[in-house]
């Protein structure tokens, strides 16, 4: 009988020490990294939309290291519920090749504890400032709890929404993906009366190109002097009809003064 209870006292203190502290200890944030080389990015990335979760962030860049290798990568942030997050993983793996991968686990618990704690200190400070107004007698005493509540108010809406934050961590994982897509494009060979065609057509072309840029290089330069010169004709006209009328005018003059003067003879 004493053996059986010496049993059941071990076993009894092994499930002691065997159950935590508290649920918010076993709250943690589960990170992931994953690096692909994948055969067609755009399949890939189509694959990845149709996975469980949804993209936080997301870029495709284009890169031409040396001649010849054309290089295109992209890369996630992808955030997934806890419960879908192996079966996540094993999708991705299944995209191309895994290059690297890394699995991280942020624990929350003492942070979720610290913040519980000081909440809960915050809302007792609440209500001693509750009463405090509710006794208070003169207008200065009534200001100064006023804008101490309004203080801890903030402060406890603050604590909150880090703790609403933490607890949204808890439940979904934060995965980096890391795709890349390799291609060569091995140079191809041009015999001789290739690389002589190929040659003069690039001069032709090149040609033609500055011909062109010479022909509009020209038409915008001569826009403004045929402005000048329509200008300038226009006031030459003009004077030039003028100087006429005046001519004409004193020619008239000079007729009836000669007329005159016969006349009197």
């Amino acid at each position: 009988m004493g053996r059986v209870l010496a049993i059941l006292c071990v076993l009894a203190a092994g499930m002691v020490f065997a159950v935590p502290v508290s649920a918010a200890d076993r709250r943690m944030h589960q990170g992931y990294t994953i690096e692909i080389t994948v055969e067609c990015l755009d399949a890939a990335i189509a694959a990845l939309h149709g996975l469980e979760g949804f993209n936080v962030s997301s870029s495709v860049t284009f890169v031409e290291p040396h001649t010849g290798l054309n290089l295109r990568q992209a890369s996630f942030t992808r955030r997934v519920d806890v419960w879908a997050f192996r079966h996540t993983q094993a999708m991705l793996r299944e995209l191309g090749e895994v290059t690297s991968e890394r699995e991280n686990a942020r624990h929350l618990g003492a942070e979720l504890t610290q913040l519980d704690t000081r909440l809960e200190v915050l809302a007792q400070e609440l209500e001693r400032l509750s009463v405090l107004m509710a006794a208070s007698t003169t207008l200065e005493v009534l200001i100064a709890v006023d804008n101490q509540i309004n203080w801890v108010s903030r402060e406890r809406d603050r604590l909150m929404g880090r703790r609403n934050q933490l607890m949204a961590d808890a439940q979904r994982a934060e995965i980096q993906i890391w795709l890349t897509e390799e291609t060569y494009v091995p140079p191809v060979s041009a015999g001789f009366g290739r690389r002589v065609s190929d040659s003069f057509l690039g001069s032709w072309n090149a040609l033609l190109r500055n011909a062109g840029n010479f022909t509009v290089f020209m038409a915008r330069a001569s826009l403004p002097l045929a402005i000048w010169l329509v200008i300038l004709g226009a006031v030459l006209w003009a004077v030039t009809r003028q100087m006429k009328k005046r001519r004409v005018k004193r020619m008239g003059a000079i007729h009836e003064t000669i007329t005159g003067e016969a006349g009197h003879e």
